[in-house]
């Protein structure tokens, strides 16, 4: 009996050292857990082959099993204790990838994506998101994270999103990245632009900000959004700014046809915080850079607060925007380049330190008005209701000349019920500067039009107009002097108007187009306690640290 419990008990223990039963013939580091601390590279298409990285494999790669997201098992190659190659198998989804070694088994942290190759070369220390997601929790998120086409992430309302500062590495910045449709990607055909759906609400926005404990400027790149809408970069591609590789929005238009109700999605009760990240000189990410966006695609009601580049600059598209607020941009607070051809209404831009331009408009991508630029079209801007203001008098970044509005490269479109304000230190032209190119010239044809503008506080720039070859009446541009009160309390961030000051006697009519809200006064916001006082209690926006 006593023989019989000693044989027993010896099977127990060696079936406790071999996992349960299973016999390991490979050898492994220390015979302890299975682990894995690494999967290189992150991403790609079916064939690639990973790198998994860990310990306590098996060398005999047959006692290793790799199992994919979708129960796709893989082939392992070679083996180590400490390494495993493997090829991604057929029909594996993106996921987490588990080891098996006998009855040992591991799930890695990260998910792995199948995504096509393109895709996978992606710049950065990226993440892919490859499914439709809903974000309904507070995140903290590390480099870039790019929205593949055909899908949506959703971020609901009152989330808030912080990324991790990125140490001066470009590979580390943290981005939202939508990227455009692709005929050529996938083998199953088209798929359309990625989409970022953010809707807030007006007492619980969507914040997307630094995740330092004190932020800054600059804590974090931006949200990038990118369709098939039009542009006017030669062959209808052009390249997003801000990144260490190039990647492409719009659409070869060799071979397809640009797409003008694109969607790529909804931002709505949202705030951009302490943004901006500079790959070098002209290539830049600001807070919200919106590239090609359809008609489809819905942004409003926008507070970005503290870029170290732009507020908002679109890139070509069809996209509208209204209630947009920028406080504390270094560059420009609305710039706008490469085709953008839509509707705006409701921008407050407020700078709180140097800064270049309220609005830096430009007609064409290539800089000038050439053959591509004349066939395609110009940037069409027909912007109504807007505030540009300034709590520093007007300090600049040091570009000459400095404008309220630099408005150059041939382009063309409408600017009403605009206020210019407190700008006298910085004005070293007249407070709206039309380039001496295409863009003079569409103000003698009609092509480009003022109506209802004001210039407040912003010193003697009478005798700048004696160069330039248009005058105030041109620009329909009301000289307001300081004894005057126009804002119930500019210091306070308040830029309600003062009832019957005269913004609310020089105005225009806006069109009648359904996105318009229609107003009886200048600038981005109406007479106190009015129904067009949108910024009054507006919890939504961040004015301040």
């Amino acid at each position: 009996m006593a023989s019989l419990f000693v044989l027993a008990l010896s099977i127990i223990l060696s079936g406790c050292k071999n996992g349960g039963g299973s016999k390991i013939t490979g050898s492994s580091n220390n015979g302890g857990p299975v682990s894995i601390t690494s999967i290189t590279p992150s991403a790609g298409p079916a064939g690639t082959e990973l790198t998994i990285k860990g310990e306590n494999f098996s060398t005999n790669t047959s006692e290793n099993t790799v199992t994919f997201a979708g129960n796709k098992t893989a082939s392992v190659t070679s083996a180590s204790a400490t390494q495993l190659k493997v090829k991604v198998p057929d029909g594996a989804m993106t996921g987490a990838i588990s080891v098996k070694v006998g009855t040992e088994s591991v799930k890695s942290d990260h998910e792995f994506a199948v995504a096509p190759q393109v895709y996978a070369d992606l710049p950065g220390n990226k993440t892919l998101i490859t499914r439709d997601e809903t974000w309904a929790n507070d995140t903290t998120l590390a480099g870039p994270h790019y929205i593949l086409p055909g899908v949506t992430l959703t971020v609901k309302e009152g989330v808030t999103v912080k990324f991790k500062y990125h140490n001066n590495n470009a590979d580390e910045v943290g981005t939202l990245i939508a990227l455009p449709g692709t005929w050529d990607a996938y083998k199953d055909g088209f798929h359309p632009s990625g989409r970022l759906v953010a809707k807030g609400l007006a007492n619980n926005p969507v914040i997307f900000t630094s995740a330092k404990s004190t932020p800054q400027v600059g804590d974090w790149g931006g949200i990038i959004l990118c369709g098939n809408a039009v542009n006017n970069w030669p062959g209808g591609q052009g390249e997003i700014e801000g990144l260490s590789k190039a990647v492409q929005y719009g659409v070869n238009t060799n071979k397809h046809n640009f797409i003008n109700d694109d969607d790529s999605g909804v931002l709505s009760y949202v705030q951009i915080n302490y943004t901006g990240y500079s790959i070098a000189d002209g290539s830049e990410l600001q807070a919200l850079t919106p590239y090609s966006l359809g008609s489809k695609t819905q942004i409003d009601h926008i507070s970005i607060f503290k870029s170290l580049d732009d507020g908002i600059e679109p890139f070509g598209g069809t996209v509208n925007f209204k209630y947009m607020v920028v406080i504390g941009a270094q560059d420009d607070g609305f710039d706008g380049d490469a085709g953008w051809r839509g509707h705006g209404q409701f921008y407050l831009a407020v700078e709180t330190g140097p800064a270049n331009r309220g609005m830096e408009n430009d007609g064409c991508a290539s800089g000038s008005y050439d053959a591509t630029c004349q066939s395609v079209g110009p940037s069409q801007f027909h912007v109504y209701n807007a505030t540009v203001y300034s709590k520093v008098g007007g300090q600049t970044n040091g570009e000459i000349p400095m404008s309220g509005m630099m408005l150059r490269e041939g382009l063309s479109g409408h600017y009403g019920n605009v206020i210019l304000a407190n700008l006298s230190n910085k004005l070293t032209t007249a407070p709206i500067y039309l380039e001496n190119d295409q863009t003079r010239k569409f103000l003698k044809s009609g092509d480009l039009s003022f109506g209802g503008n004001i210039a407040y506080q912003d010193g003697d720039y009478s005798a700048a107009f004696d160069t330039l070859g248009y005058t105030a009446q041109d620009l329909d541009l009301l000289k307001v002097n300081s004894s005057t009160q126009l804002f119930t309390d500019a210091s306070n961030y308040d830029f309600s108007l003062v009832a019957g000051s005269p913004a609310t006697t020089h105005y225009e009519q806006v069109p009648g187009d359904p996105f318009y809200t229609q107003t009886n006064f200048s600038g981005a916001v109406g007479v106190k306690g009015s129904a067009n006082d949108w910024t009054t209690g507006a919890t939504w926006i961040k004015w301040q640290d």
